[in-house]
Order: C-alpha cells, then structure tokens, then sequence
C-alpha cells in the first residue's frame, strides 16, 4: 500500500517536531544541571566578601581553595545514615551542629604562627563585628584555633546562623550556616577537658 505525499509529509512532520521536542528538553536539563551544580560550587556572596575582606586584611597568601554549597537536605540525609556508620561522636555532634551553608578550604602560604594567633583572634573579632556579628566560642591551643560568631543578638541556642573559622597548621577553613549552637558548645568543652591546654572561651 502506497502513501500519499500528504501522508509522508505529515509523519516526518510528526518525527521532527518529537526531535524538537526532545531536544528542548535535553536543553532545558542540561541548563538545570549546569545551574545545579554552579549553585554547589558557588558559595554565598556574603562568605565570598567576608573571606575577600578577610584574607586582604590579614595579608594571609594561599596557593589553592575549595568552596561549596551543601545543602542542607544531603545533611539531613546524612544525619540519617550516620547511625549505621562507625562515626566518632564528635564527628556526629558536628554533623548535628549544621544545618547547611557553605564551606571553603584554603591552603596557606605559610603556617600561622601560635604567638600571632591571639592577635589573629582580636583582628578577625574587629572585621566581623563590623559586619553585626559576634564572637561565641574562642578555642586557642598551639596547634589550632577555632572561633565561632553568630549574629548580633541572636538569643535562639537552636536555631541560628553561625560563621566559624578554624586554623590548623597551613589550612583554613571558613564554614557559614544555619547551625545549632548546642553540639557547638560541647565539642568545644569536650575538646577542652581532653587537652587541657590552651584556652576556651564562651562570650
């Protein structure tokens, strides 16, 4: 049986526009997917200027960085996959203290001495201040420092945004965030206790 030229016509027709269609859609996944992952590895404008400002101040020189996004449903799933993990506790009260934000990881030129740390501790203070936030724990020892800042008033131990800083030889790590304060305030006490060392503080 012989098609009419009508009927070609309308079955290639028919063909393209399932390619077009199929195209679009191929288009439009691939641009969620690119900004899927851009919004991953783009952490929030105000961690960027705050560690911009942060590194320029302190004339600190790093030779690499890593920056993302984590979300806070991968820690939800986490959370709930930890109970089934061999997982030291600390590892669990910090996944618990997070609730998402960003997280950079720079490599320093050169270590941060442990007499230049205290004064590292009252200048990162005076830059963050400037920007309504204020220091809550303040860990010092000769191998490390950790400083935590919430915003400005903030009165709610469960719920809160929270910038932290660690040092710790020749790296850097900034985390910004909703976190719980409370599993904060335990890894510190803990970590005091265990080393009975350096200084702790809780503004």
């Amino acid at each position: 049986m012989k098609t009419s030229p009508a009927a070609r016509r309308g079955s290639v027709l028919k063909v393209l526009i399932v390619l077009i269609v199929l195209a679009a859609m191929l288009v439009v996944g691939v641009a969620v997917a690119g900004v899927a992952v851009y919004r991953l590895l783009t952490v929030d404008p105000d961690m960027r200027s705050i560690r911009k400002e942060l590194l320029s101040e302190l004339q600190i020189e790093t030779r690499g960085r890593v920056e993302v996004k984590v979300p806070s449903i991968a820690l939800g799933l986490a959370r709930m996959v930890v109970p089934f993990v061999d997982v030291p506790e600390e590892g669990r009260l910090a996944l618990r203290a997070v609730r998402g934000g960003s997280v950079g990881v720079y490599q320093l030129e050169d270590a941060i001495a442990g007499a230049d740390r205290r004064e590292l501790v009252e200048r990162v203070t005076h830059l963050l201040e400037d920007r309504e936030w204020q220091r809550t724990v303040t860990v010092i020892d000769r191998d490390q420092l950790v400083m935590v800042f919430a915003p400005a008033g903030n009165d709610m131990p469960h719920r809160f945004s929270a910038f932290v800083l660690v040092v710790n030889g020749r790296e850097m790590v900034m985390v910004q965030g909703r976190a719980n304060l409370e599993p904060v305030f335990t890894l510190a006490e803990r970590h005091w206790h265990r080393h009975g060392r350096g200084s702790l503080k809780f503004n």
